[in-house]
């Protein structure tokens, strides 16, 4: 089975430092909502897709890996390769989060 993931970054989740967001960064190495998430569903879904692999997207934010971008974009690779959106296993999907 083939597995997108698409996790939104849009206003309506506030900004990453800000204290109530849900993609902010948590001290002591604690995961934040998003993150958790993520872990629980691609620990279930790994056995399903094809060969371990998820196709990851971010959308309705700025991409950290574009320099010089300061424009929302709608879709982007969330690993960074902009031709392959493919992160394998779990642990992958995280780093690339």
């Amino acid at each position: 089975m083939n597995v997108t993931i698409a996790i939104d970054f849009t206003l309506s989740n506030m900004e990453i430092k800000d204290q109530r967001s849900l993609h902010r960064q948590l001290e002591n190495g604690e995961m934040n909502s998003y993150e958790k998430a993520i872990f629980e569903v691609c620990n279930v879904m790994v056995k399903y897709a094809k060969g371990g692999d998820f196709d990851v997207y971010g959308f309705g934010g700025i991409p950290h890996y574009m320099d010089h971008h300061n424009t929302v974009s709608r879709l982007w690779n969330l690993n960074g390769n902009k031709e392959d959106p493919r992160c394998h296993g779990t642990m992958e999907v995280l780093k690339a989060y």
